[in-house]
């Protein structure tokens, strides 16, 4: 009598941990190597857990490799394998793809100290324009570009980067302002909401009436 013994099933690994954008698909995560020498005759399972949540099968996935698609939440993964004889099963140890927050721009506004938005001709704010709601999600880590588009102009003028604030010069003429917001993880870039400063007409001092003569005692024409 011949008695056939099955190879041992071993230890594997799977992909090594990713970190993606939000709603972006991650490469593929997949088997490192076939445990044991009879690939024939194993059946695979892949796992996934959102957070810390327990693994759950997924269904119809029982390859060595796995594609994620789209994901709005860091999950684990693990792939679980079995010989088809009933020989052994095993679990290969878990691998995280993480997924960053929904980036956001933020919104900028006049800092207080500057009770209304309107300034004189050719004087500045009292104070700063600013983030009133931080940028967020993407990684956390942003890189800034301050614009401004002048009233009567379709374009728009880089006049600061890189900072959380910035201090307009002496404005002639109404003014917006925004700012650009780039995840320097590269998932996005947006604009803010853009904030108006008005800007009141120049003064005219103008012309009175001219000089006059008139006899003594007699009424002069008016001045105007």
């Amino acid at each position: 009598i011949k008695l056939n013994i099955l190879d041992s099933l071993g230890a594997t690994t799977i992909s090594r941990p990713q970190t993606v954008c939000y709603n972006y698909s991650p490469k593929k995560v997949k088997l490192d190597s076939v445990p044991g020498d009879n690939r024939d005759s194993i059946v695979y399972t892949w796992l996934s857990a959102k957070g810390s949540n327990a693994f759950t099968t997924i269904q119809g996935a029982n390859d060595t490799v796995y594609n994620p698609g789209r994901l709005k939440d860091t999950t684990r993964y693990s792939l679980r394998y079995k010989s088809a004889q009933g020989c052994g099963i095993d679990t290969t140890p878990s691998v995280q793809i993480g997924v960053y927050e929904d980036f956001s721009p933020g919104s900028i506004a006049i800092a207080s100290g500057q009770e209304k938005d309107t300034i004189c001709y050719n004087s500045k704010l009292d104070t700063n324009l600013y983030f009133n709601r931080k940028p967020s999600g993407a990684g956390d880590t942003f890189s800034y570009e301050w614009q401004r588009q002048t009233k009567g102009k379709s374009s728009w003028k880089t006049v600061g980067t890189n900072d959380t604030f910035y201090r307009p010069n002496k404005l002639k003429s109404t003014a917006l302002y925004r700012v650009i917001v780039t995840a320097v993880s590269g998932c996005d870039s947006a604009f803010t909401d853009s904030v108006r400063i008005r800007v009141l007409d120049s003064l005219n001092s103008g012309v009175i009436s001219g000089g006059q003569t008139i006899c003594f005692n007699t009424r002069p024409d008016s001045i105007k």
